[in-house]
């Protein structure tokens, strides 16, 4: 939830807003443990989350210009990938664990498209002449900062939901 507040405050770049997220990361590998490593799922959404780490990190060390504009774009759609990959994977399990994933999946997979549509228009916009809709990628420091809101909350709602199926003996590994 420490990222949700930095998006508030909007200092995402800050050091407590990074530490936020390395504790976001550790109970993902508790969850990626619980689940199964070896799963596929589980396996992309370690992935996606260590380039998103990259991003964060990047976006941590260079807060500043167009390089922290992409590093959030690149934090978004990683981010976002992860937390849909563990849904899927959580819905894959039995009664309240299925309706978490569910949930995590119609969550991330919502802002996932919000963020391709977005993507889209903002470059068929400029390929048609109307980039000066999209001002805030040529002005860094108002980008994003509603979407950026959006998605820390959704990864922050997500990693509640799961921390508390962690603390229950709910998600235990089984081999099947």
């Amino acid at each position: 939830m420490l990222q949700v507040i930095a998006s508030v405050l909007t200092a995402l770049a800050t050091p407590w807003a990074y530490a936020g997220w390395l504790v976001f990361c550790f109970g993902a590998l508790c969850l990626c443990e619980e689940l199964g490593v070896a799963r596929p799922l589980n396996r992309g959404g370690l992935v996606l989350l260590g380039a998103s780490l990259c991003a964060r990190t990047i976006l941590l060390v260079l807060p500043i210009g167009e390089t922290a504009v992409r590093a959030e774009l690149a934090y978004a759609f990683t981010g976002i990938g992860a937390v849909l990959l563990w849904s899927v994977a959580l819905m894959h399990r039995e009664h309240q664990i299925k309706g978490a994933g569910l949930l995590g999946s119609a969550l991330s997979g919502g802002t996932l498209m919000l963020l391709l549509a977005g993507h889209l228009a903002a470059g068929g916009a400029s390929f048609f002449g109307f980039s000066e809709l999209f001002a805030a990628i040529n002005r860094p420091e108002a980008a994003g900062s509603r979407a950026m809101i959006s998605i820390a909350a959704v990864i922050g709602a997500w990693s509640l939901i799961v921390a508390g199926l962690l603390s229950t003996t709910a998600l235990n590994r089984t081999d099947n």
